[in-house]
């Protein structure tokens, strides 16, 4: 059943009516509305009523569509579960980690997030309007970085190190007069990865890079070594 439904099978449109499929006492439905949508339930029908929605091509703003009732339901009776999702989605961590333990740790992070935005809601006098979720959360992180300063090292001097030369000021790039002269690239050139010749060379610096990648890397990595072998030679 659930394979006849699937987007590779069944391509279903906006302006196209519900598909449903039954098995036993468990009812399917497809159906697009923003975007495509699946339902299943053990106590509905393939049942359809009259639904105005709105619609910006219309001349009145809305038309008439067939509507499960399913989904009808669904939208009345979801809970809290569904609705904490929801918010979730907004701001949702995109980054991937391999370490199992931090896929946790944002999502706790961020439900913790959520329900304080619930509670400081709920919090207002009847009158006033709340930040938005945005908002709300910058000024939770303006919060936990107020007062925050910089530990000294052992010598008084700030733990941060300063930036080097070719990280800061303007830099411009050009070609050896001596067009036999072609030294190895800075950046790119290395006896594990690959020799790489160049012509060119940072006039401020000194020192002999290929003009595009590798003096863009140069100038704005830290690490530019390790950078270049994951940029250019996908090490």
């Amino acid at each position: 059943m659930t394979v006849d439904l699937k987007p590779n099978v069944l391509t279903l449109n906006k302006e196209d009516e519900p598909v449903f499929m039954r098995s036993s006492e468990l009812m399917t439905c497809a159906m697009v509305d923003t975007k495509r949508v699946h339902f299943l339930s053990s106590v509905h029908h393939d049942n359809l009523y009259d639904k105005r929605v709105r619609d910006r091509k219309s001349s009145s703003g809305f038309r008439t569509v067939e509507w499960p009732v399913m989904c009808e339901d669904y939208n009345q009776h979801m809970n809290g579960v569904v609705f904490l999702d929801q918010k979730l989605g907004s701001y949702a961590y995109p980054h991937k980690s391999s370490k199992w333990y931090m896929t946790i740790y944002h999502h706790v992070r961020e439900v913790a997030l959520v329900n304080r935005y619930i509670v400081y809601c709920k919090s207002l006098p009847a009158d006033a309007k709340p930040v938005s979720p945005r908002v709300f959360r910058e000024k939770v992180i303006d919060g936990l970085l107020d007062g925050y300063e910089l530990r000294a090292s052992k010598n008084g001097q700030p733990s941060q190190t300063e930036m080097p030369d070719r990280l800061t000021g303007r830099h411009f790039v050009a070609k050896y007069d001596d067009h036999k002269y072609r030294p190895e690239c800075t950046v790119c050139s290395d006896k594990s990865w690959r020799r790489v010749q160049t012509r060119h060379y940072c006039i401020e610096c000194a020192k002999p890079m290929c003009p595009v990648d590798c003096f863009r890397i140069y100038h704005t990595y830290k690490d530019c070594r390790s950078t270049a072998g994951r940029l250019i030679h996908n090490l």
